[in-house]
């Protein structure tokens, strides 16, 4: 096997991967202030919704859209906070899984991310 790729393999990349993950910190703090913040929006949208007297279907339709982007916007933010989720079990645990390994759970996880379908939680009538 060539030395440098010998090299690049076995102790550069988990370096590479491990300064990734630190350097990201920021990062994921500012994808949790953007989740808590949609949080923010949806519940102040689901406020107009009870208290305000909706004034048609055109109405309706701008705080239905409102509300679908603002979910779109944290559930993406949730799914790299998931991804970055995973990549810390490599960061914890170097010596138990390889880069590889590694690269093939980020790469399930976000196959699984983008395959999910939702399953609701409330069964009947409230």
């Amino acid at each position: 096997m060539c030395l440098a790729l010998e090299h690049t393999t076995k102790e550069y990349i988990p370096k590479y991967v491990n300064n990734i993950i630190q350097n990201n910190l920021n990062e994921k703090n500012r994808l949790n202030h953007i989740i808590k913040e949609c949080d923010l929006k949806t519940i102040d949208l689901l406020h107009e919704i009870e208290l305000n007297n909706i004034k048609g279907m055109y109405h309706a339709w701008l705080i239905i859209i409102e509300l679908k982007k603002v979910r779109e916007i944290r559930r993406k933010a949730k799914d790299v906070l998931e991804v970055w989720r995973v990549a810390d079990n490599f960061k914890k645990a170097p010596e138990k899984m390889q880069y590889k390994n590694v690269m093939n759970v980020i790469r399930k996880r976000i196959y699984e991310l983008k395959h999910r379908y939702y399953y609701p939680k409330a069964k009947g009538k409230i």
